[in-house]
């Protein structure tokens, strides 16, 4: 008889060989006699789409590598199969004949744990609240509050230069270690404008497939044209854009730190917590300075780093035309949905995965 496989495991054997493999008794088939208890079947892992960003995966990943959300198996993916994510090499452990290992029909699949409590609160709660007592001891402290200043700015001045760079200005972001900041722009060059133009519709139509970047995406695509050639909305949006690339910082944060971040480590996710609580924290303060308080306004008029216009100013008095306190309680708006918008994120169940499932 010719060689034979095994749908399940894999295992090559020649039909009614004494020592491969043992007639059934359901007449003609063959039993594999590695189905047998205490075994571990080699399966090989099915495809699998994230459930938090839909990226599809292959069946040998654990993490999904767009995201990093960890794997949740399921019946697709064979018996026992939350066991044999955490097994070694992907093998599923088989307790007896009536196993079939090619996950079709399989009935039930290992119940979730539930989520992991500390000091009676679930992990994001705990590590979001952690964070947030954290970023008052940065925002109350005069030696942790200059640390915050160069984390912020870090961030700000990205965003400038982020925005020059997709409208096609080049530009150079510098920070002073005296605290001050500021991104050098050029003019215009209207070929890099094409090309970032036709990077951003090309990443548009990447992420078509991807439900939760979809429509992101494709408003990028639409909105950055009509941005880099109008040099109003480009001025406006380059301008704005040095606190909203620290309140964009600050939704990854609380996003992390609410889903488990890269490692799921504690430490990780509590500095998470703390990073993204203290931007949100620094622009909703003076935000609500600069419509409130006239003192407020004062300092920040005379505050400009190398003794340039701040921000909000040159936005309210050069390109809109509006009242300072107006442009600030825009931002405000902004800066109060961050934490919101950030629970729009791919969620996890934390403590559903066992230990040695969590990246180290």
């Amino acid at each position: 008889m010719g060689a034979q496989r095994l749908r399940g495991c894999g295992t090559l054997t020649t039909r009614g060989g004494p020592h491969k493999a043992t007639l059934d008794a359901g007449g003609g088939g063959w039993a594999c006699p590695q189905r047998r208890p205490g075994v571990s079947i080699p399966v090989k892992p099915a495809a699998w789409s994230c459930p938090a960003c839909s990226y599809p995966n292959t069946g040998l990943l654990q993490v999904c590598g767009l995201c990093g959300k960890m794997r949740v198996p399921g019946p697709q993916d064979g018996p026992a199969a939350v066991a044999a994510v955490g097994a070694p090499g992907g093998a599923v452990p088989v307790s007896g004949p009536t196993v079939v290992a090619g996950g079709a029909g399989v009935a039930a699949v290992a119940a979730e744990k539930p989520a992991h409590r500390i000091a009676g609160l679930t992990e994001p709660v705990f590590h979001l609240a952690l964070g947030a007592a954290l970023a008052v001891v940065f925002i109350s402290t005069p030696m942790f509050g200059r640390m915050g200043w160069f984390l912020a700015a870090l961030f700000h001045e990205t965003g400038h230069f982020a925005m020059d760079l997709l409208t096609g200005c080049p530009a150079v972001p510098t920070i002073s270690l005296t605290m001050q900041g500021c991104t050098v722009r050029q003019p215009q060059v209207w070929s890099l404008a094409l090309v970032m133009q036709g990077v951003v519709a090309w990443l548009a139509w990447k992420a078509w497939p991807l439900p939760q970047l979809r429509w992101p995406a494709l408003a990028a695509a639409v909105l950055l044209p009509l941005i880099a050639w109008n040099e109003t909305a480009r001025d406006t949006a380059i301008t704005l854009c040095g606190h909203l690339g620290e309140l964009t910082f600050a939704g990854v944060a609380l996003w992390r730190a609410r889903t488990g971040g890269f490692t799921s480590s504690a430490a990780e996710r509590t500095l998470y917590g703390c990073v993204g609580w203290y931007l949100v924290a620094r622009n909703v303060l003076m935000c609500a300075g600069l419509i409130w308080d006239a003192g407020a306004r004062e300092h920040y008029a005379e505050s400009g780093s190398y003794g340039l216009t701040n921000d909000y100013i040159r936005a309210a008095d050069d390109y809109l035309d509006w009242q300072l306190s107006s442009v600030a309680g825009l931002m405000l708006v902004v800066a109060l949905a961050v934490f919101p918008l950030s629970l729009l994120g791919g969620r996890r169940r934390v403590g559903s995965a066992r230990p040695s499932q969590r990246r180290a």
